[in-house]
């Protein structure tokens, strides 16, 4: 898909999100993380570009906090790395104002 539609497409984040997830259920957290982090930002990027989240962000963010808290990171880690999400998609305000606290 990323060949076909360019590389920051939500048809891309889908297919990003369902590698992460096969990759958590063979417990390979580690690989799966920066797939779903990109998922995330290429969300963020759909958003600051419509203004508007993409139908499937509510999903893509609950399996990416799901993704952190079972790799260990603390509720106080969390936001620092949807922060850090953010910043990777351009450090919109405005798509800062959808990640949850």
């Amino acid at each position: 898909d990323e060949s076909s539609y360019g590389a920051d497409h939500p048809e891309v984040a889908r297919d990003l999100n369902n590698l992460a997830l096969l990759l958590q259920a063979t417990n390979q957290l580690g690989e799966a993380e920066p797939l779903m982090r990109r998922m995330v930002v290429i969300f963020l990027k759909f958003f600051a570009s419509t203004g508007h989240p993409h139908p499937h962000w509510e999903a893509a963010i609950r399996n990416y906090v799901a993704l952190l808290r079972e790799m260990g990171r603390t509720e106080e880690e969390i936001p620092e790395k949807l922060r850090k999400a953010a910043d990777e998609a351009g450090g919109n305000s405005r798509s800062e104002g959808i990640l949850p606290s």
